[in-house]
């Protein structure tokens, strides 16, 4: 796609950012992360990838939503 998953998140750019679950983040440890730290708030998919905020609004939402409730609802991932 548009940043191969095989590069560390620490080299990516904010523009390189994709939906969760499609880079190199590796949600479950992530998720995990949280959960030990007792984080039990919201969580929110922000892009500023260009190539992503050019398709229309509905698209995003569409999108993003479905990237944050496939990961979000992990049997790994806070509830």
């Amino acid at each position: 796609m548009l940043t191969p998953s095989s590069r560390a998140a620490g080299e990516l750019t904010d523009s390189q950012r994709l939906f969760p679950g499609d880079g190199a983040l590796d949600r479950t440890s992530f998720a995990d992360a949280l959960a030990r730290a007792g984080y039990a708030g919201p969580v929110s998919v922000e892009l500023f990838n260009p190539e992503l905020r050019a398709l229309p609004a509905g698209e995003i939402a569409r999108l993003s939503h479905h990237a944050a409730t496939r990961c979000w609802t992990l049997p790994e991932a806070p509830r």
